[in-house]
């Protein structure tokens, strides 16, 4: 998908520090224009403590001028909470690429399962969990970010293949790729292509493994050989996480 600039800026009112994303409508695709109209849409309902808060949203349009002449610009900007604690991918670094299971439990699991539920409770699959998606404030509470992919199931039907390939559950990956906003609609996907909610439980799972493991689940020479793997084969986890966690492992919708 498209991936917009981000600017750190401040509140002129307020001085409160907020994170502008800028999206240039010329340089997107019809299909990534869909996508950023429900990314505002569906982001702007959350209201949550460990899910990054959306203030606003406004678009910009005007003539820019420089030395190299007057050029017309059209963006979309989301005015958003800003993370100053950085990404889990950067956690994961600073603990030496992985953490050990009493952090990942506690600081990533817990808040990150807590975010799920709300959105699964509202019929939202996120459809693009990843370290790069998971933020941290300055204290270090988790921020679930990033709605680009996300859909609403009583809205429309899971059934096209979104989200980063490691990350991606097999009933995900088997379903066809989508260009075209109208593409996949009213069953054109095939029959048992169509998924719900716990494709994020699975991203879930590849994300608690990579963090603790300090690798993807699944590896391969190639994008094609690690989707091979995620649809045949079983990931091996040589841990062995003790019985007060168990309640942090479930959550409601998931087995």
């Amino acid at each position: 998908g498209y991936i917009a600039d981000v600017v750190d800026a401040r509140c002129k009112k307020s001085n409160l520090r907020v994170a502008l994303k800028v999206y240039s409508l010329p340089e997107m695709s019809e299909l990534e224009r869909v996508q950023l109209l429900r990314e505002i849409r569906l982001h702007g309902r959350m209201s949550h403590p460990y899910v990054i808060t959306v203030y606003s949203a406004f678009m910009e349009q005007g003539i820019h001028s420089s030395q190299l002449g007057r050029a017309k610009y059209n963006h979309v900007v989301l005015v958003e909470e800003f993370a100053d604690g950085g990404d889990l991918l950067g956690m994961m670094m600073r603990h030496g690429g992985r953490l050990n299971e009493a952090v990942a439990v506690n600081e990533v699991l817990r808040p990150l399962l807590a975010a799920l539920v709300h959105l699964h409770a509202q019929g939202i699959v996120h459809r693009d969990l990843k370290p790069g998606n998971v933020l941290f404030d300055l204290r270090g509470t988790l921020k679930l970010a990033d709605f680009g992919l996300a859909l609403d199931l009583n809205e429309e039907r899971a059934n096209t293949r979104a989200g980063t390939l490691e990350f991606m559950a097999p009933e995900v990956l088997s379903c066809p790729a989508k260009s075209q906003p109208n593409e996949n609609k009213d069953g054109q996907a095939g029959p048992g292509q169509e998924y719900t909610t716990t494709a994020d439980s699975w991203a879930v799972g590849a994300l608690l493994y990579s963090i603790i493991c300090g690798r993807p689940p699944f590896r391969g020479q190639n994008n094609k050989e690690v989707a091979k793997k995620i649809m045949k084969d079983d990931a091996v986890l040589d841990l062995v996480f003790p019985d007060r966690w168990e309640a942090a492992l479930t959550y409601p919708g998931t087995t």
